[in-house]
Parts: C-alpha cells; sequence; structure tokens
C-alpha cells in the first residue's frame, strides 16, 4: 500500500502558468489558455476532451502538437537537465527558460 504524503512542488505548475505553449499551438482550442479551475477537488486545467477527439475525427488522425511543443518534452540532455533543475528553484530562470526555449524552439509551430 502506498502511504498518503504531500504533493512534491518542482516549479511545473508555476512555469506551465508562464508558458501555455500547448493553449496557444492547439488548433482545436480544447486547451484552456486562461487559469486553472477546479475539477472534482482538484484545481487543474481541464481539456476539453471533446474538442481534441473532434479535430482527430476531422482531421483523421491524432495531433500531439500539444506535447510536441511542450519544454518539458524536451529529451533528456545535460542542457535541459540544467534548465529543469533552475526551473525547479528559481522563478526567474522559469522566465528566463522559457525566454530560452522560444530563441531555440519558436513559441508556435506550424503543422
Amino acid at each position: 500500500p502506498l502511504i498518503v504524503d504531500r504533493p512534491v512542488v518542482f516549479g511545473v505548475q508555476d512555469f506551465c502558468a508562464l508558458c501555455k505553449k500547448c493553449a496557444h499551438n492547439c488548433p482545436s482550442g480544447a486547451i484552456p489558455k486562461e487559469g486553472k479551475e477546479t475539477v472534482r477537488g482538484v484545481e487543474k486545467w481541464q481539456i476539453n476532451i471533446e474538442k481534441c477527439l473532434h479535430y482527430w475525427r476531422v482531421a483523421g488522425t491524432d495531433c500531439g502538437l500539444c506535447m510536441k511543443v511542450c519544454p518539458y518534452s524536451h529529451p533528456s540532455s545535460l542542457v535541459h537537465n540544467v534548465v529543469r533543475a533552475a526551473i525547479r528553484d528559481s522563478a526567474l530562470a522559469r522566465k528566463l527558460s522559457l525566454w530560452g526555449d522560444d530563441l531555440f524552439y519558436g513559441r508556435k509551430i506550424f503543422p
């Protein structure tokens, strides 16, 4: 059995609140650009699954652009691991790393 403990905070939620690349690149608009909402007692960004699946049906294939643009989806490398460690501990590092990600990978992709 698992022992109930507290969530581990390591900067991802704060980074996502700044970034929102997934929401800006979602062709169906299924990912909210606004803040989180409470769903069944948990505060989170609620994805509109119906919009997402409707886009899949219209496109004739799955999408995955949200995962492609997410800075946390970059491969494990020395540079990316150092950035992830900095994001964990520093709000300034979150802002700088988002700027760097935009510079090297772009803010918007075009499928």
